[in-house]
């Protein structure tokens, strides 16, 4: 299942290769990059509700936690 109610456009691109981003809907929420497979995945404890508010609140906290991501710079050489 794609992302339902969070739109696509909502996304922002791939922190590591600045690709376009998609959501799926299976078990988890799942936000993954569509070139270099960066990806987050949102779990939440099932909460007493109809199982599209809990697929629609899965899905907002993935697409928070994607659009939060920043890539890793490389360390620095000590010495």
């Amino acid at each position: 299942m794609t992302l339902g109610i969070i739109e696509t456009s909502t996304l922002l691109p791939c922190p590591f290769c600045g690709a376009e981003a998609e959501g799926q809907y299976g078990d988890n929420a799942v936000i993954s990059c569509t070139s270099c497979g960066a990806s987050v995945t949102a779990e939440t404890t099932m909460i007493v509700r109809p199982p599209s508010a809990q697929r629609d609140h899965q899905m907002w906290k993935a697409v928070g936690a994607w659009n939060e991501r920043r890539a890793v710079a490389p360390a620095k050489e000590v010495g």
